[in-house]
């Protein structure tokens, strides 16, 4: 993406600058409203249920919001003609650790045999 950014002409990546600091301001000014609404929840849950309930939510609405937050700015960057990698595989990583694509980087490996358990190998 840092090339594709690097290609676009100083008024552009100015232009880009301001949007997705916009964007991502909204991204926090909403994660705050979800956090203060959770702690209502909280704090207002009066047995284990609805204890669960009220994370159960949270946890949700955190989801829904990263998902929104990565639709504008796929949207946004689209706008210049940038486009960013799609999500590895759930469980999967970003890049290609000392195991290859997917792997942990270092000498952790998960899996049987040795450093089954996350102990290094």
């Amino acid at each position: 993406m840092r090339q594709q950014v690097n290609q676009l002409s100083p008024s552009q990546q100015q232009q880009l600058f301001s949007q997705q600091k916009q964007l991502q301001l909204r991204f926090l000014r909403d994660r705050r409203q979800l956090l203060q609404a959770g702690e209502g929840c909280l704090t207002a849950a009066t047995n284990l249920d609805q204890l669960r309930n009220c994370m159960r939510e949270e946890r949700q609405a955190n989801m829904d919001l990263r998902r929104r937050h990565m639709q504008d700015l796929r949207a946004m960057l689209q706008g210049y003609g940038i486009k960013l990698l799609d999500r590895p595989a759930k469980g999967g990583r970003w890049g290609g650790g000392a195991g290859g694509p997917g792997q942990p980087e270092g000498p952790w490996r998960f899996g049987p045999g040795p450093g089954s358990r996350g102990e290094p190998i």
